[in-house]
């Protein structure tokens, strides 16, 4: 419920993508899920699709709401499809589903993984994506939308929560650097899916989805709010160049950067956005990712790769 506004949101973490990978003899992860991909039904006739079976049926005896399986992207991906619950259900079903993909992998000396991009050399990457839609209010849509919008930049600081999330933003990687919304247009970070239904893009698995979810709720509140104007345009009908050239600010294209934005509108709105979140949380986040960041450094970008994939 998005008080004092009395409007109700769902949400659909609905797209749970996922590889399989193996340790070598050197211990190192490869590739163990070589199907066709991109929906073709030939990814399902290798042996180890029993293993994807076994975990949906560990999933649909939960009572998860599992809508569908498919093979995705262009080799050995796999994805699920969740139905919309309220939020805090929505994140508790995603936590569910990727603890049981890890474990029911883990027991058959297997890594299932939702890390965006497991291998630097592929340009395959793994979504993440989030689906909001306002049930009622629907006179609320454009602020709404506008709200998330204006504060985008800062937003992907909880999104994209460490560096490598960044490489998904690269022209040709899935995502895109542009704060910018469109009716059913993938090509930028906030799709219209229809009234007051969007998903948003820029978002992976190795973010904390109940920090995600909080902070753009409350960028949808405050622009409800403050009545906030939607200026940017559809981009279903524009062309790339026209996008580019539309004059939109970008989305922080490093880590850090996003860190910096988000520490920015922090100061500026005085607590505005931790008042509407009800917590203290962004103050420590930005110390916390810091410090984080600081540690992980040290590891190589190979060794942090590694972990990653390893971990989500």
């Amino acid at each position: 419920m998005l008080d004092p506004l009395y409007a109700s949101v769902m949400c659909g973490i609905s797209e749970v993508e996922f590889e399989i990978w193996r340790p070598n003899a050197n211990d190192k992860l490869v590739l163990h899920s070589t199907g066709l991909g991109g929906s073709a039904c030939s990814g399902l006739r290798h042996a180890w699709y029993d293993d994807v079976e076994e975990a949906m049926l560990i999933l649909l005896e939960a009572g998860v709401g599992l809508e569908g399986m498919h093979t995705e992207g262009q080799q050995g991906q796999f994805e699920f499809n969740l139905g919309p619950k309220p939020p805090m259900e929505a994140v508790d079903e995603l936590v569910f589903v990727h603890d049981t993909l890890k474990r029911v992998f883990a027991h058959h000396g297997l890594v299932a993984t939702m890390f965006p991009r497991p291998a630097a050399h592929r340009t395959q990457s793994i979504g993440q994506h989030v689906h909001l839609s306002i049930t009622d209010r629907l006179e609320l849509e454009q602020s709404f939308l506008a709200g998330i919008l204006r504060h985008l930049p800062s937003l992907v600081a909880f999104s994209l929560p460490y560096d490598l999330s960044y490489e998904r933003l690269r022209p040709g990687q899935g995502g895109s650097d542009i704060v910018a919304w469109g009716t059913q247009d993938r090509r930028v970070p906030v799709r219209k899916v229809k009234t007051g239904h969007w998903e948003l893009r820029c978002v992976d698995v190795t973010a904390n989805m109940y920090l995600v979810l909080a902070a753009v709720l409350s960028a949808g509140l405050w622009g409800c709010m403050n009545g906030e104007l939607l200026h940017h345009q559809d981009t279903s009908s524009l062309s790339e160049e026209q996008i580019t050239d539309s004059g939109a600010p970008c989305i922080p294209n490093t880590f850090e950067a996003a860190l910096d934005q988000l520490e920015r509108d922090y100061e500026s709105e005085g607590g505005v956005r931790e008042t509407l979140m009800e917590s203290q949380v962004i103050c420590h986040y930005l110390k916390m990712k810091r410090f984080e960041r600081f540690q992980s450094a040290r590891m190589g970008e190979d060794g942090g790769r590694s972990l990653l994939t390893e971990l989500f």
